[in-house]
């Protein structure tokens, strides 16, 4: 998962409540309508590129010009870790 987190912004005059829409681009995957600045994004594929787009948008519908952020997952743990060889000073390890 990631965790994004940003600042909201700027007060313009009496219409300084904000909500906010976060997409994954090129995915289905937006939020909408989010009251706090800041999301977790859960179910994305490990070692994988994505462009995240963040939108705030007043009470009256005035929206912000899109944020964007690229970020990446981490990659996947080491499955079937196992000692290949050691002696007193190395180790070598493998895995699939």
């Amino acid at each position: 998962s990631l965790i994004l987190r940003w600042d909201p912004p700027a007060s313009s005059g009496n219409l300084n409540t904000y909500t906010f829409d976060v997409c994954i681009l090129g995915l289905t995957n937006c939020t909408f309508g989010l009251t706090f600045p800041a999301v977790e994004l859960r179910n994305l594929n490990a070692s994988t590129i994505y462009t995240i787009s963040i939108t705030a948008k007043n009470i009256v519908g005035d929206s912000s010009v899109p944020a964007t952020t690229i970020q990446t997952t981490a990659p996947k743990p080491p499955n079937n870790l196992a000692t290949l060889s050691k002696n007193s000073s190395t180790i070598q390890l493998g895995w699939d």
